[in-house]
């Protein structure tokens, strides 16, 4: 017999059981894989696959996402409109200090471009080391409500979402408090479609 949340699973039809899971998911709000709320993991964020929403473009609902979904080394994280694609999620993963997050469609995680990481280092994509080094490691830091500050381990400095023409490119930079430097975390799709 299986237990979901409080309540057990025996006795109930497999439509009851269907519109139990889906309220009992819908309840839930943003959660990790693991059911766990984003704040429950080390450095605020639980394992998991998440969408990642800056504050300043949330009205067009714009979340991270390697440029042109390349798989290429070095392509730049960039702001694009949300849906239910692998290349918009990252999986999570918690790690001293921070946590390492890892594309679902290209398996490669992000870090600053320049290695003396000055502010406005664009922020590119990089196969993940065999362990989550701090150049990879970001905090996701709780401002409240549903808003983080996602800081780059190694630097301190933010990440920054930066309009660039008609591009979001995604920065670091030393935290102002700005919109741009504000997220969102919010449950990655169950499903792909993309």
């Amino acid at each position: 017999m299986k237990k979901l949340g409080w309540i057990s699973a025996a006795g109930l039809s497999a439509s009851s059981l269907a519109v139990l899971v889906c309220l009992t998911s819908a309840a839930a709000g943003t959660r990790g894989d693991d059911g766990a709320r984003p704040e429950d993991g080390k450095a605020g964020l639980a394992k998991g696959s998440y969408q990642i929403r800056n504050v300043k473009f949330a009205d067009s609902d714009m979340v991270l996402r390697p440029r042109g979904a390349s798989n290429r080394e070095k392509t730049p994280i960039v702001l694009y409109p949300r849906t239910d694609w692998k290349c918009l999620t990252w999986k999570v993963e918690p790690a001293d200090e921070g946590a390492r997050l890892i594309n679902h469609f290209t398996s490669k995680t992000f870090e600053p471009a320049d290695s003396a990481r000055d502010s406005g280092s664009q922020v590119l994509q990089v196969t993940p080391s065999s362990e989550p080094t701090a150049e990879q490691r970001w905090k996701f830091i709780p401002l409240g409500g549903d808003l983080y500050r996602i800081e780059h381990a190694a630097t301190g400095k933010a990440l920054t979402a930066d309009k660039d023409g008609d591009e979001i490119q995604i920065r670091t930079a030393p935290w102002d408090g700005r919109d741009e430097q504000k997220w969102q975390v919010l449950a990655g799709p169950t499903h792909f479609s993309g």
